[in-house]
């Protein structure tokens, strides 16, 4: 045995193996190295943004995104995308602005959802499609529509709207659809085999009908039928109800009729004046369709002086069922159910439960919201107290305060504040109930606002 001999064989053994376990490491350590590299490319790269619009500013605290089955509260510049829903409550404001400049205010008691909104890529792809389920929007067209009006379609749960270059406001519910253009011109059709609410552009078919901004009249649609001519005042406060057009009225001798009692005031001891209202609007007698609570079921509400009424207005005929006028003006009226005025003793502490505002141009105002509302009631002293906070998107507020000593017996009420500001309501004859119009004039104009309050357990 030759131990030197051993161990200088074993020094210059060859192994053959140990040159492809290095390549094998080094093979490795490469891939390893250009996996961290694509993963740290790919975290650093920035999703493509797949949103069609943005929440440009809300009022309210009570509009919600529902989005894949959750929902969430609104929120300004909150990101959009197709399937969207966009629900408010009676508060609640929501205005949008699409990618391609279009606009779309969404209003109280609303729901609007985005089936889709594709304005990138061939044009041949594109689809703009929002569902009114119910509730009012005003839409303003954006470029995209503008430029490819058949790809553009507004669907309510009855009919088709195609546009014509256009600023329109819509109402919808499940039987019934109106429509008013500002600007431009609409064709609205109802649904049938030819009319479908899954195609794009404006339906052509017997029943579509064409609305322009300069037709003195709104068209309402019904299931099936040919849409028909409502007269644009039914449903809007008139214009120019200004303190400076009244007074220029008055210092000319006369008060035009339009102009005549806007203001609300007590009705219940002036039946002539009830008359009078009446024979103004005898000649609007298109049958209202709304469908809503039964009037018979409510303690309050407000009617119109026609048969037509809006989703929060209540056509004549229904809202006098079973009830008794209170105040109101030339345009509406707060009605209650009839019986004895008697409340329960106490401190009545009321919560808003609903309020629409009107502006002097007769529109629902999109830029205004109540953010702080109180009402309350001393049924032992007959005194009332109640504060408003109307907030304007300018940054500005309209401020109610407002107390006073009821002096009639019935619960109903109209006063001047000390800012000149005029309140008309009425409690319910059990005290569970209230509601009342207040009108406000400033540099701005007329602001209208009919409240409905409940008491508070």
């Amino acid at each position: 045995m030759q131990p030197m001999q051993f161990e200088h064989g074993i020094s210059n053994i060859k192994c053959p193996g140990r040159t492809h376990v290095m390549l094998w490491f080094m093979a490795l350590s490469v891939l390893v190295f250009m996996l961290a590299f694509s993963s740290a490319h790919a975290q650093d790269k920035t999703p493509i943004d797949q949103s069609v619009g943005t929440v440009q500013f809300k009022l309210g605290k009570d509009s919600i995104l529902v989005r894949n089955n959750d929902t969430s509260p609104i929120k300004d510049d909150l990101k959009l995308y197709e399937g969207d829903v966009i629900q408010t409550g009676p508060t609640g404001h929501v205005h949008i602005k699409f990618n391609d400049q279009a606009l779309v205010s969404i209003r109280p008691n609303s729901q609007l959802e985005i089936e889709c909104y594709k304005t990138q890529g061939p044009s041949a792809d594109w689809c703009m499609r929002l569902n009114l389920h119910r509730g009012t929007i005003r839409k303003v067209s954006g470029q995209a529509g503008q430029q490819h009006k058949d790809k553009f379609r507004l669907n309510t749960p009855i009919a088709a709207i195609g546009i014509r270059g256009t600023d329109f406001v819509t109402q919808a519910n499940a039987k019934t659809s109106l429509v008013r253009v500002i600007e431009g011109a609409v064709a609205i059709a109802p649904f049938d085999e030819h009319c479908l609410p899954n195609k794009l552009g404006e339906c052509q078919t017997h029943l579509t009908k064409a609305l322009r901004a300069s037709d003195p009249f709104m068209l309402k649609v019904s299931e099936g039928l040919m849409p028909t001519e409502v007269p644009i005042d039914d449903n809007v406060l008139v214009a120019n109800n200004t303190p400076q057009a009244a007074e220029k009225g008055h210092k000319n001798g006369n008060t035009p009729k339009t102009q005549a009692h806007q203001v609300a005031s007590i009705l219940a001891d002036h039946p002539g004046l009830v008359k009078q209202f009446l024979a103004l609007n005898e000649e609007k007698l298109s049958q209202d369709s709304f469908d809503r609570e039964p009037a018979q079921s409510l303690d309050m509400l407000y009617g119109s002086w026609s048969q037509q009424g809006s989703l929060t207005i209540y056509p004549y005929e229904l809202a006098k069922l079973d009830k008794e006028i209170t105040v109101g003006n030339n345009k509406f009226a707060l009605w209650r159910k009839t019986g004895e005025y008697h409340p329960t003793p106490g401190v009545g502490q009321f919560s808003l439960a609903q309020a629409q505002i009107s502006t002097s141009d007769g529109y629902m105002s999109d830029n205004l919201n109540i953010s702080k509302s109180r009402l309350a009631v001393n049924f032992d002293t007959n005194e009332l107290e109640t504060h408003l906070q109307i907030d304007r998107s300018l940054g500005d507020s309209v401020l109610l305060n407002a107390y006073h000593k009821m002096t009639r017996d019935d619960g109903i009420f109209a006063f001047t504040t000390t800012e000149g500001n005029k309140i008309a309501g009425a409690l319910s004859n059990d005290g569970q109930h209230a509601g009342y119009i207040f009108d406000h004039f400033d540099q701005q104009g007329h602001l209208n606002v009919r409240t409905l309050w409940e008491n508070a357990p």
